[in-house]
């Protein structure tokens, strides 16, 4: 009898911590559309910019450039980065769903 209760209370702490991590994962997708939703609109004022303003175009030829506009190259430096990141977030979260799978798939 008492081996019954261990094991039902043992059951249900691990169903509550699959559904905390469930709620994790879920968090986790939400925060990493609101950072691709933020990376692309500003994308867009930054391309906005560049249209807007012709010096910001020759920038890249000309010594001055405009204060708090970045040049193709810093952005083609940090678009690379955004790239590697999220490449890096992939293979993370794929590394953390096999981890799941081997934790969690014998029930």
């Amino acid at each position: 009898m008492q081996e019954l209760l261990t094991r039902t209370s043992l059951e249900t702490h691990k169903l509550d911590l699959m559904a905390e991590i469930s709620s994790l994962k879920i968090k986790l997708a939400s925060a990493d559309k609101d950072r691709r939703d933020l990376d692309d609109r500003l994308r867009l004022s930054q391309s906005h910019l560049r249209l807007r303003d012709p010096k910001t175009t020759s920038a890249s030829s000309s010594p001055e450039k405009s204060p708090g506009i970045e040049s193709d190259d810093s952005l083609s430096s940090a678009s690379s980065s955004s790239h590697r990141q999220a490449a890096y977030r992939k293979r993370s979260l794929r590394h953390r769903r096999s981890e799941d799978t081997e934790t969690w798939g014998n029930f």
